[in-house]
Order: C-alpha cells, then structure tokens, then sequence
C-alpha cells in the first residue's frame, strides 16, 4: 500500500485532481478551504445531496 498525504495548498483544483488520482488526507493550514472542495468534490460527481464521509456536516 502506497499512502499520500498532501500538504499546504489552497488550490481547490489541485485538491479535485488529488481526490481523482485516490488521495484521502490532507495536511494543511487551510482546513476551511479543503473542507468546501471536499464537499464540492462530491458534490459533483455523487449529487447534490451527496455528503464525504469525514469532518463536520452543514
């Protein structure tokens, strides 16, 4: 098993491309906008009531 873990960057695209390529962890000093590129992350490709499985919920 190969682990990722992805660091610092506010980029949510970076974040999108991360998530397609399997990263699930991210280490950084933006948590607010990690969070809403999850969100909107699966947002997009599962729906719009689709929620992550991780950190709080609206």
């Amino acid at each position: 098993v190969f682990q990722s873990l992805a660091w610092e960057r506010k980029d949510p695209d970076i974040h999108w491309q991360l998530m397609d390529l399997g990263v699930a962890s991210f280490a950084t000093d933006y948590p607010d906008v990690i969070m809403q590129a999850i969100r909107d992350y699966y947002a997009q490709r599962e729906g719009a009531d689709a929620k992550p499985a991780i950190g709080p919920q609206r």
